[in-house]
């Protein structure tokens, strides 16, 4: 809902930079896992304190129960902090400068000072550099050498610049990526589809088999990580080779970190020709592939602690569990798939995807509950259309869910924000992080704190970036959609006149009492629209009370 208002300097303003709890621009901030929310070091404190021996406290904003050790410090959000404080304190001087030698800046707008002197001296500490400041942003990622050859890399791969510094980051802490992939005898259902971008071509879908559409998805990831020089494995549910594994028959390997270029693409190479040569086939014996992996990861688990780096297991399927003996899922089957999971995820150091490439209502609702009723360290995810669809479902259709961020999403991230946008609405200051990771030219000031002036940078950047494939709506557009980013950023009254403006033109011969009888009416609809919200989060925050 939109952002209230508050006093600042003698006018009334919210920062998108702005802790929920104090009012005031984040200080330290902290991100609740369970929910993604995010709330000052010392404001996190207070609700822990508050809460008693027990140690059980809830998320103020969407009461998700949490415990005092949980809540963890949100690098991206300190580190566009700390730009603010260094690109406000650069303008300043600057000014100082231009008024001493008594002269202008030219007239143009100043390049950053989006946060007031209260906040920036709030945020920066007298100056002092923030942890993600740029003295200080290598998060065990390795060294910053490293970093910057990787985030070229990503930027080579058409990954923006502010979004590769994120996506760099966390592949340095993945040590191998393991696709699991279903070639089981549904697989070759011709319900399937995959993007083609075909040079010459606006992208557009089409239609296959399940497993060509699981094929296409294997390749691209294949070249992604020879790319990147993330180690990665193939490895087939129904293995052709018993009982020994065969490299090139049951799985394939590419690891660009040991090898020359050549043999990276003969690798890569070597991926396609196994997946051309498998004939779908059997059953979904994915329990039994898990346990195999899960004793394969446990000889790693110590070595991979050493580095700070984690498994991510992509599990590629279409249907329910089953045993190795039957084609016909049983509940036990699902308890021992669900069992295996929670040793992967709770034993290992492991990060689980689970993609479907089916819309079978039985299979989608049976891992959509092991999602939303399982604690454990998984994502699940649809094809890219389903995906859009759903982002947008949950109040974050102002973002258009590209090829690249499903990719990315695929191929498992701990970008928290990724693993937010299928569960709730990002708030203004997620919403302000994104933006600027897709849109943010390298070494540029920060986009302004202050919403309206938020949205009008936004605006001007939208319409210069390139356009991407909506999978939702199968055309290009541009990136961001700044008319609903309006709706969730600006203030009430301040997104009231602006859509009274559109409505009503101030030079229209009518612009007077007509132009106050529309506001009237969008201020009406508006706050019964908030006044419905609130009582259904109130309705909500009871029943978990109650559940409690």
């Amino acid at each position: 809902s939109p952002q209230l208002f508050r006093t600042r300097g003698g006018r009334a303003m919210m920062l998108i930079t702005d802790c929920s709890i104090c009012l005031s621009t984040f200080v330290e901030p902290k991100l609740l896992p369970a929910c993604g929310h995010t709330f000052c070091g010392a404001c996190i404190a207070s609700v822990v304190n508050a809460a008693g021996p027990t140690q059980q406290a809830y998320c103020p904003t969407c009461r998700e129960p949490f415990r005092a050790t949980e809540p963890l410090p949100n690098y991206a959000l300190r580190e566009l902090l700390a730009d603010h404080v260094a690109f406000g304190a650069a303008a300043a001087a600057a000014a100082a400068a231009a008024a001493a030698s008594g002269e202008h800046l030219s007239g143009a707008e100043p390049s950053a000072p989006p946060l007031d002197a209260e906040s920036a001296g709030a945020a920066g500490a007298q100056g002092a550099p923030l942890p993600c400041s740029r003295e200080n942003r290598d998060h065990g990622g390795g060294s910053e050498v490293q970093h910057a050859q990787a985030v070229e890399v990503l930027v080579g791969l058409g990954v923006p610049s502010g979004l590769a510094q994120q996506v760099a980051r966390d592949d340095a802490k993945i040590g191998r990526r393991i696709f699991l992939l279903d070639n089981s005898g549904s697989t070759q259902t011709a319900d399937g589809n995959y993007l083609a971008k075909d040079a010459g071509q606006s992208p557009h879908m089409v239609r296959c088999t399940r497993w060509d559409e699981i094929k296409h998805m294997a390749l691209e990831h294949a070249r992604w990580n020879a790319a990147t020089g993330t180690p990665c494995e193939f490895v087939l549910l129904n293995p052709p080779s018993h009982p020994e594994r065969r490299e090139g028959v049951d799985f394939a390997v590419v690891d660009a970190s040991r090898s020359s270029a050549s043999a990276v693409r003969e690798q890569v190479e070597g991926v396609r020709r196994m997946l051309d040569q498998t004939q779908p086939g059997g059953v979904t014996p994915t329990a039994d592939r898990l346990s195999e992996l899960h004793r394969r990861i446990s000889h790693e688990r110590m070595d991979l602690a050493a580095r700070g780096q984690r498994v991510v297991l992509v599990v590629v399927t279409d249907g329910l569990p089953t045993k190795a003996t039957s084609n016909r899922p049983t509940q036990e089957d699902k308890r021992v798939l669900v069992e295996a999971l929670r040793k992967m995820t709770l034993q290992l150091p492991v990060f689980v995807v689970l993609r479907l490439v089916t819309d079978e209502d039985d299979v989608v609702e049976f891992y959509n509950n092991v999602d939303q009723e399982i604690e454990l360290d998984l994502e699940v995810l649809d094809d890219i259309k389903s995906e859009a669809k759903e982002i947008a479902s949950h109040g974050n259709a102002w973002l258009v869910y590209s090829p690249l961020l499903h990719h990315l999403r695929e191929g498992g991230t701990f970008i928290k924000l990724f693993d937010l946008l299928d569960e709730r609405s990002l708030a203004p200051y997620e919403i302000s992080l994104m933006c600027q990771w897709l849109l943010r030219e390298p070494e540029a000031a920060p986009f302004p704190a202050q919403p309206q002036q938020f949205v009008e940078t936004l605006g001007r950047h939208v319409s210069t970036a390139p356009k991407v494939y909506d999978p939702r709506l199968n055309l290009v557009a541009p990136p961001i959609d700044v008319n609903r980013v309006k709706w969730v950023v600006l203030p009430f009254t301040q997104y009231v006149a602006s859509v009274s403006r559109r409505l009503m033109p101030l030079d229209s011969s009518h612009s007077g009492l007509a132009a106050r009888l529309v506001q009237r009416i969008l201020e009406a609809i508006f706050a019964l629209m908030i006044a419905i919200e609130i009582h259904l989060r109130r309705a909500t925050a009871y029943r978990r009370r109650r559940a409690d």
